[in-house]
């Protein structure tokens, strides 16, 4: 038999370490592929996962609705909704839901209560006070209840009822009566007094949009708080 020389070993053990590294290199790069694809496949497996975490990350308020509508109760919200949004997921108004006094394009806040009158309710919401003594309960009342009234100490002799207009109080209706307010106006006057709070005095309400001095003139003598 032939014997090999240097060279030829040389070569062949060159050869032989050529093979070993072309083939780690193919077994690392399959690995590889083939741990892409099983990840792949993992993330398509679990879209409910992700969706949830997204959706984890989103904070709820809380609604309640109550009154006229199918479903009265506290909903899960959020805070780019309308309450418009919030009657539907209660079913939707009642046929007898008085709905005029309700701003349905205005957004829902945590923990607001959406009070929607029938129609009897709300002609009976308004009532007067001839006694200052229960003032004060009434108004807590009405703030509890969303019932909407007027107290003065200012009273019709004839009829016992009051002569003013309570400005914290009143309907939408009710404030239309005023010289110089009509609907937007009213419905200013209300959003405002949602987010400010009582007025504490009839000359605040200059700073509800659409008011100023010539028309709180027209009525300054028609209202109280």
């Amino acid at each position: 038999m032939k014997i090999l020389n240097k060279k030829q070993i040389v070569l062949g053990i060159l050869i032989f370490l050529s093979l070993v590294v072309l083939g780690l290199s193919a077994y690392i790069i399959y690995s590889l592929n083939n741990e892409e694809e099983n990840l792949n496949i993992a993330l398509e497996d679990s879209p409910v996962k992700i969706e949830n975490t997204e959706e984890e990350t989103n904070e709820s308020i809380y609604v309640e609705v109550k009154g006229a509508v199918q479903n009265p109760g506290v909903y899960a919200m959020n805070e780019q909704d309308l309450i418009n949004d919030a009657i539907n997921l209660a079913g939707g108004f009642l046929d007898n839901a008085y709905t005029d006094n309700i701003n349905l394009s205005k957004k829902v806040t945590d923990e607001l209560v959406i009070f929607v009158y029938t129609e009897k309710e709300y002609q009976n919401s308004t009532y007067s006070n001839t006694t200052s003594s229960n003032n004060d309960y009434q108004i807590d009342n009405a703030l509890k209840n969303k019932v909407s009234i007027i107290t003065s100490d200012s009273t019709n002799s004839d009829t016992g009822t009051s002569s003013l207009i309570n400005i914290n109080l009143a309907s939408i209706t009710e404030l239309m009566t005023l010289p110089g307010i009509g609907e937007t106006k009213a419905n200013n006057i209300i959003s405002y007094r949602e987010e400010n709070g009582f007025f504490k005095a009839i000359e605040e309400i200059k700073n509800v949009s659409g008011i100023g001095d010539a028309t709180f003139d027209q009525f300054k003598a028609l209202i109280t708080v």
